[in-house]
């Protein structure tokens, strides 16, 4: 399977070969200028994220505890233990949920957007969830790295188009 396919490939290979940024060696040099960390050699580094919100609603109790609470607290600890620690997440701004929204709303998919992950954002904020970086799927950097992962899985022949049956409406 692909996901297996996967796993396999970043096992034999450095994670250096996969996205852009070096591992760090001077643990001077373990953010970069926003303050993000980045991986250092010799030190235990850990990648947390969370499910990615839509923003298609305001979030609620339910969305905290079953998507950003367990990992903020996971995060948590991992500092506590001297651990290097990115914890990430962000607005999922893709998908027929917004559209939908932004129709209902008589406004762009773009408002929509906006609107909702400000919103998601100061409710986070509010209840202390500490993110290194909440971001957005929109962003070009996002796109860029998006890119940039699949080409890589592509042309390391990762990559398995498979045709399957299923309901469609134009």
């Amino acid at each position: 399977s692909f996901m297996r396919r996967f796993v396999t490939l970043v096992q034999r290979r450095p994670i250096n070969f996969y996205f852009k940024r070096t591992l760090m060696t001077d643990e001077k040099k373990s953010s970069d200028k926003s303050g993000v960390p980045l991986p250092v050699v010799g030190r235990r580094n850990i990648l947390i994220t969370s499910a990615l919100p839509y923003v298609n609603a305001t979030p609620h109790l339910g969305n905290l505890i079953g998507c950003v609470l367990s990992a903020d607290v996971y995060s948590r600890f991992a500092r506590l233990r001297g651990y290097n620690v990115l914890y990430v997440c962000g607005t999922d701004e893709y998908g027929t949920a917004t559209e939908t929204k932004a129709v209902l709303e008589g406004v762009t998919p773009q408002e929509i957007c906006d609107k909702y992950h400000k919103i998601h954002n100061d409710i986070y904020e509010w209840f202390d969830i500490r993110f290194d970086i909440f971001g957005r799927t929109s962003t070009p950097q996002q796109t860029e790295i998006t890119q940039d992962i699949y080409q890589r899985l592509d042309a390391n022949g990762c990559i398995d188009e498979q045709e399957m049956k299923g309901l469609f409406c134009e």
